[in-house]
């Protein structure tokens, strides 16, 4: 049986210092080819990014627990592109109707028209 490693990792672009917090488990012990599935990292070209191992953890558990740490430390950075302050991914797995924003898609939005008026 292969061994499993819990990390919490941190992916740069390159080109304006805009980055993305995340974990990740995996059979080996950091895979250097994995940026991050958000799409903030996918519509960026692979060229300008770099990415790290931030922290090992035992377990699944230590792992949601320090991502969520390391994401309310930063979210509030405009130079950090997660979208959410907590490592939980909002969502919505039952039928919408047309029109209708998912947890992850209303919070962007709350977000969004927040730091907006804040910024007046």
């Amino acid at each position: 049986m292969k061994k499993i490693y819990y990390y919490t990792y941190k992916t740069i672009n390159l080109l304006n210092g805009e980055y993305y917090i995340g974990r990740k488990k995996s059979t080996t012990l950091y895979d250097k080819n994995y940026y991050g599935s958000g799409r903030y990292i996918q519509d960026t070209p692979i060229d300008y990014l770099l990415n790290g191992v931030i922290s090992y953890y035992d377990n699944m558990e230590e792992l949601t627990l320090a991502e969520d740490k390391l994401l309310n430390k930063h979210i509030n950075n405009p130079l950090c592109k997660n979208i959410a302050p907590t490592g939980t991914k909002p969502t919505n797995r039952g039928k919408k109707k047309e029109g209708e924003l998912t947890a992850k898609g209303q919070w962007w939005m709350d977000f969004t028209v927040n730091n907006i008026l804040n910024n007046i």
